[in-house]
């Protein structure tokens, strides 16, 4: 009878062991895929970024003409008053 028990329980720590190394190959996964995972988020950031800065500059640039038109215009009077 305790050798049946030590059986019983031997089989329950191969299992309880193989189950560990299981869940220990799972985690390894999910924590290897963590920086490919970062670094695409980064490269997709990066892109939004560069794209922003593009739109920015292509709607500052007729704003910037429209002041830099307005500050001629206003130095041609004053160079007129004078």
């Amino acid at each position: 009878m305790a050798r049946r028990k030590v059986e019983v329980l031997e089989w329950e720590i191969r299992q309880l062991k193989s189950d560990c190394v299981e869940k220990i190959l799972d985690f390894k996964k999910l924590f290897s895929a963590i920086p490919e995972k970062i670094d695409e988020k980064i490269t997709i950031m990066e892109e939004m970024i560069r794209k922003m800065l593009e739109f920015q500059t292509k709607m500052a640039s007729p704003e910037a003409r429209e002041a830099t038109k307005f500050f001629m215009t206003a130095k041609k009077v004053e160079d007129l008053e004078e």
